[in-house]
């Protein structure tokens, strides 16, 4: 019966382990709390063998049961050649310890233990931490305990590597944010500065120019614009990766982005003989955004209609109410997307396999930003596709409410 109830047990560590195995101090926190629960333990403590700035040692990660001054180890290493658990952790070799008068390496840390129990964490076969548990009564720990508490450090020390290597991603998944972030701040000023340029001579303000040089000086600024974009898009996704993506909410009234939006297309739809439509009506409530943010959620929808619909096509954008959000449309007669790319659709750097796709350029980050920046303003985003029909993408926005 005993033995059934540890492999019930175990089971349900497992299961709890493999739902926590990424944060690394709710995996510490779950293992002493079934360890403590299972032997009837008054105190216990989880230590990691680590090497900080303090000292290398063992730093207590997870306690119970011991008093305040006990915390200075979780910033303090306990020398491994001090107490029973220094000498489990230089060993590798586990403890029960009936009575702690009769261990010379024992050091007191509860003035009421009288039998104690320890086990390595071990990965590789190298100890990388320790497991401890005390009582008050001599003999309260049985070897049943030892082998069940021993399986569940082995347990923890898979679970404990997980959870560090996670960390590591995560650090270097914010190192890369942080680079890509500096590198596009630092093109963005060069950048700006061609363009302006440019424009000054085009503009004929620098003295007269040719056509010829006129096509040379547009063909810079085409490739310009696509530069500046990409960094755009650089920043803003290191940004959002970084959780570092302010907005700035505020009351923001369709009519106005739609406005906005539509002029700064016009003239690509003018070039390929599209149809623009809108259909909005006056009476649609403000919804609660970052108003530079909706512009750029509804540039992309729109631009990618425009780009992606050959000539004499047509783009339209509906603006609706459906119970508290905003939902708009943007729907056109494109090529349209397939089936087996469609869940795909919002990752990041995902490009079709059309022509069209591949004639147009991009870097395939515009959909993926797009859907953060509706999901971060409270929003959803879906599309439905049809190949040689078109596509029609939609969003939604909370609308604004007083004191929210």
């Amino acid at each position: 019966a005993q033995r059934v109830r540890e492999l019930t047990t175990l089971r349900e560590i497992d299961r709890e382990l493999a739902m926590a195995c990424l944060d690394l101090t709710r995996v510490l926190n779950l293992v002493l709390e079934r360890a403590i629960a299972a032997t009837g333990a008054a105190a216990g403590a989880l230590a990691l063998l680590e090497e900080r700035e303090a000292g290398k040692g063992l730093y207590v990660l997870a306690q119970k049961g011991y008093p305040e001054e006990f915390k200075y180890y979780m910033n303090h290493p306990y020398p491994v050649t001090k107490g029973i658990t220094g000498r489990v952790a230089r060993t590798g070799e586990p403890c029960l310890c009936p009575n702690v008068e009769e261990d010379p390496d024992y050091e007191m840390t509860l003035e009421s233990t009288k039998a104690q129990l320890s086990v390595p964490i071990l990965l590789e076969g190298k100890v990388i931490g320790t497991l401890t548990l005390e009582s008050p009564y001599e003999g309260a720990f049985t070897e049943g305990d030892l082998s069940f508490i021993q399986q569940l450090a082995d347990r923890a020390a898979i679970a404990i590597q997980h959870a560090r290597l996670y960390e590591e991603i995560q650090k270097a998944s914010e190192a890369k944010s942080e680079f890509v972030s500096i590198v596009s701040h630092e093109l963005r000023n060069p950048m700006t500065n061609i363009k302006g340029y440019t424009d000054l001579i085009l503009s004929g303000k620098a003295g007269p120019i040719s056509e010829r040089q006129r096509e040379f000086l547009g063909k810079v600024r085409s490739n310009v614009q696509r530069m500046s974009n990409l960094v755009e898009d650089l920043l803003n996704i290191s940004l959002i990766e970084a959780g570092k993506l302010r907005l700035r909410v505020e009351p923001v009234y369709f009519p106005g982005v739609i406005e906005e939006v539509m002029s700064s297309v016009r003239r690509y739809a003018e070039e390929k003989k599209l149809i623009l439509e809108v259909e909005i009506n006056d009476a649609i409530p403000p919804v609660r955004a970052d108003r530079s943010r909706v512009v750029q959620i509804l540039s992309n929808l729109v631009n990618n209609a425009c780009a992606y619909t050959p000539s004499e096509g047509k783009v339209k954008i509906r603006v609706k109410r459906v119970n508290g959000y905003v939902e708009v449309d943007v729907e056109d007669t494109g090529i349209g997307i397939p089936d087996d790319e469609q869940e795909k659709i919002f990752e990041r750097f995902f490009r079709g396999s059309h022509p069209m796709v591949k004639e147009t350029g991009g870097t395939g980050l515009g959909l993926y930003i797009t859907k953060n920046l509706v999901e971060m303003q409270g929003g959803k985003i879906w599309f439905k596709s049809k190949v040689g029909e078109g596509s029609v993408f939609s969003f939604t926005l909370p609308i604004w409410t007083e004191g929210r």
